[in-house]
């Protein structure tokens, strides 16, 4: 079990690339800070920072934990600050179900706009990739993804996510870039099933593209993080690939040939007492969506 002080420690030291910076800032003696530190490393089985004598600095693995958990953080001091500014109205709670890419885009705009409507709510933002249906009973709103593009049967299609094919720099740097759909052989590429084919259109030509590598990975996340790896092409949703497309991470290759499009669900809890926030809410994650331009 992670202790959260141990992640709030990590983002001082990344933040101000010193352990005694961190220390003063968190208002906590060295010796704990680099406890805390340690014993994070310890239970990740990674080394997070590279040590010198003036200052320390992120591992590969330090920058990628730190990418999720900077955000996180975030997210928890902003809903602890809102919880001690609550007067005494009883806030509504709502439960949302979202794999943590698709949470980052939607939730911080559903809650902007809930803010400026005066609603008194508290939101549970459970980022998860698997839902579990007993564990995740009381979820009053389920947003996913649906690569074999049919979503469940009630739900709402709330918009749709290209998919592209991308690849990291550093394997780019070992091979050239693929120029015709010819040139990605099966082995070249990470898959969600065994022999997975995809029909792809460049205008009016249709050809399909399978995927036979020896990597067969169950969740899109996952793919994101053998390509980043630098070992093979993987295809992925848009919404998955841009951050790491913004920070250089990964390269689009041939942009030209369109994939069948990711619808996003929205499935409402089958409750006859939920309330009309939750539809409410629901009818906000469309907008949401397409705030960014990764969705249409």
């Amino acid at each position: 079990m992670h202790d959260l002080n141990e992640f709030r420690v990590f983002r001082a030291i990344a933040e101000r690339g010193s352990l005694i910076r961190a220390a003063v800032e968190l208002g906590l003696p060295r010796s704990t800070v680099s406890k805390r530190l340690a014993d994070l490393e310890a239970k990740l089985g990674q080394s997070l920072f590279k040590r010198t004598t003036r200052r320390v600095a992120l591992t590969s693995a330090g920058q990628l934990l730190y990418e999720r958990v900077s955000h996180a953080l975030d997210l928890l001091e902003d809903g602890a600050r809102a919880v001690r500014n609550v007067d005494a109205a009883v806030a509504q709670r709502l439960v949302i179900s979202a794999p943590p890419l698709l949470a980052q885009n939607i939730v911080g705009s559903v809650a902007g706009e809930l803010l400026r409507r005066e609603r008194v709510i508290t939101i549970e933002v459970r980022s998860t990739i698997d839902f579990d249906p007993v564990r995740d009973a009381d979820v009053d709103i389920r947003i996913s993804a649906h690569p074999s593009g049919r979503p469940p049967p009630g739900a709402r299609v709330a918009g749709y996510s290209r998919r592209e094919i991308y690849a990291a720099p550093s394997l780019l740097a070992q091979r050239s870039a693929p120029v015709t759909l010819a040139d990605l052989t099966p082995d070249m590429l990470v898959m969600r099933t065994p022999w997975e084919i995809l029909t792809v259109t460049r205008g009016r030509r249709r050809a399909t593209l399978v995927c036979g590598g020896p990597l067969v990975v169950e969740h899109h996340e996952t793919i994101r993080d053998a390509v980043l790896g630098g070992a093979l092409f993987g295809v992925l949703p848009r919404f998955i690939a841009a951050p790491y497309v913004d920070r250089g991470m990964l390269v689009q290759v041939l942009g030209e040939w369109k994939f069948p499009e990711i619808p996003i669900a929205i499935t409402l809890a089958p409750n006859p007492q939920r309330s009309a926030l939750a539809d409410e809410v629901a009818d906000l994650i469309p907008a949401a969506l397409h705030q960014n331009g990764l969705f249409r």
